[in-house]
């Protein structure tokens, strides 16, 4: 048997705590890159003014996002990437029945052969 489950994050980028997405870009530096721990440290600086400094226009007013990460910002999708990934990689290695697990940005695709 052959199962597809499918389903939307609503509000991702918003749910995404800024603290949640920076823990998760540090364990993915640490885990998948050669940089050094103070070339880490730099990337992590910088992205932390990125989204601490993010300023968009709605009507003729400026708005700050205080909560989550925005959407549409140049490297919000990359974060959001990052973060899921590491938010959901536990749940994918505890099933191991899950033959595939795809996550695109804010939708999730799960699917699952069953041997009957």
């Amino acid at each position: 048997m052959f199962c597809i489950v499918a389903a939307d994050v609503k509000a991702l980028y918003i749910s995404l705590c800024k603290d949640t997405v920076i823990k998760a870009l540090e364990c993915s530096l640490e885990k998948h890159s050669d940089f050094s721990a103070e070339v880490r440290k730099v990337i992590v600086e910088l992205n932390k003014i990125c989204l601490n400094t993010v300023v968009t226009q709605y009507g003729d007013q400026l708005c700050i996002q205080k909560n989550g990460i925005i959407t549409g910002d140049n490297h919000s999708v990359s974060l959001a990437n990052i973060a899921v990934h590491n938010i959901l990689q536990p749940i994918v290695d505890a099933q191991n029945e899950a033959e595939r697990f795809r996550r695109f940005i804010d939708d999730i695709m799960v699917m699952v052969y069953c041997f009957i």
